[in-house]
């Protein structure tokens, strides 16, 4: 908006360090920022790292890891919901990232006569479609954001290294996790969305705002249906699989080719 907002990100993570007595350190360009609980703990058992203790702000605890073979990289327990993820990504800005790598769960919508993609398959998000509140607030009228073509395509190439089988697709962001109707289901469907969460547009529109770049690895966790209702997975050590694998997947996006 042209409007300068008299509220600042920067001005909490300042207020935050000062409280808390942290020192900043060089901060690397990349930062990932992960709904699975388990990635961070494996990336911790496998490389030098340090932890930031920024609870106050939505970052909460940053984690920075070190390694002689792969540039330096933050990662951080993801915000939920569309306004905390804005706000996180406004905080992460601030602190001096420059490139966001979302990982985290989608549902799968799916008409009858259409392949349904099954639980633990990858979707690399090439852009997200607002049907979420905070998006306005920063770009009123805005109704799709695109994650950033490089990113993905580094994304994609890394999946073929590593051997997996990855969807690329747009996603539909929405606040209403229990209010997904089968009016908006053909809604989205007929817009081109193969997924859908509760943070990516919002996230692409902060971006936007702050200069950032993002790409967004998402693993189906369940299936939204028109024709059969919502089915959820009956095998969670599917998706537990699927997201032990995601670390090296990343790793491979941070190094340069």
């Amino acid at each position: 908006m042209a409007e300068a907002s008299l509220t600042s990100a920067r001005q909490l993570v300042e207020r935050v360090l000062s409280r808390r007595q942290v020192r900043l350190p060089a901060i690397p360009k990349a930062c990932i920022v992960t709904h699975r609980r388990g990635l961070i703990p494996s990336a911790q058992a496998k490389l030098r790292n340090e932890c930031l203790d920024l609870r106050g702000c939505t970052v909460g605890k940053l984690h920075l890891f070190h390694a002689a073979d792969r540039p330096p990289f933050g990662a951080v327990t993801a915000a939920k919901g569309a306004p905390m993820a804005a706000a996180q990504v406004e905080e992460l800005a601030a602190l001096g990232f420059e490139q966001l790598w979302l990982v985290g769960p989608v549902g799968h919508p799916s008409r009858a006569e259409a392949p349904i993609l099954p639980v633990g398959d990858l979707v690399v998000a090439t852009a997200a479609l607002v049907y979420e509140g905070t998006s306005p607030h920063y770009q009123p009228g805005v109704e799709r954001q695109h994650t950033d073509p490089a990113m993905v395509e580094r994304l994609r190439r890394s999946l073929d290294q590593n051997g997996r089988a990855g969807h690329v697709g747009v996603v539909a962001t929405t606040d209403g996790l229990y209010r997904e109707t089968a009016s908006f289901l053909q809604e989205v469907i007929d817009r081109g969305a193969t997924a859908i969460d509760m943070e990516l547009s919002a996230m692409l529109t902060a971006c936007r705002a702050t200069g950032l770049r993002l790409a967004a690895l998402f693993v189906i966790s369940d299936v939204v249906h028109l024709k059969r209702g919502w089915e959820l997975s009956t095998s969670p050590g599917r998706r537990g699989r699927a997201g032990d694998r995601l670390l090296p997947i990343l790793l491979d996006c941070l190094t340069p080719s």
